[in-house]
């Protein structure tokens, strides 16, 4: 019985044709490297980023040395209230409180004209790599069919309108 359960097993398959490697001296587009889409508008992009990025850090910190400003106006105010007597130590922390009210008019101010500033690079860029890639699409030319050979193999029909 194993005997004939032996001869039973079919032989193996013969192995398929083999395909040789395309010659050293063709090159075709498949064999090429994707070259990516042209990005003129990266530049502006990154740089809006950046910009925009900084500027909400300025904004940030306006925000803080403002709160602290406030901070340090409502305890001059109870001082004032409590008929505290004016001393150098008071005049020091009403110093204080006007150099941070600065600083915090002129972080938001600064920082929200970089937020603008960033936006507006942003948006200048992404229009730039859109035309760009409109433009891309169109100096294929107008109409036209074409094939290439494919990477796993076959063929890839192009229309360009």
């Amino acid at each position: 019985p194993l005997a004939s359960a032996l001869d039973a097993v079919p032989e193996p398959a013969a192995p398929g044709p083999v395909v040789p490697p395309p010659s050293a001296g063709v090159s075709s587009q498949a064999d090429e490297p994707l070259v990516p889409p042209p990005r003129p508008g990266r530049p502006l992009v990154v740089g809006g980023l950046i910009t925009g990025g900084a500027g909400l850090a300025l904004v940030a910190t306006g925000v803080v040395f403002a709160l602290k400003a406030s901070s340090i106006q409502s305890d001059l105010e109870e001082q004032n209230r409590q008929g505290v007597p004016w001393t150098q130590a008071l005049r020091d922390k009403e110093s204080e409180g006007s150099t941070d009210a600065t600083l915090g008019a002129v972080g938001i101010a600064v920082g929200a004209a970089a937020v603008v500033t960033g936006a507006t690079l942003w948006w200048l860029g992404s229009r730039a790599d859109a035309r760009a890639a409109r433009l891309g699409e169109t100096e294929r030319g107008a109409a036209g069919i074409s094939l290439r050979p494919f990477a796993t193999g076959g063929v890839v029909l192009d229309l360009t309108f």
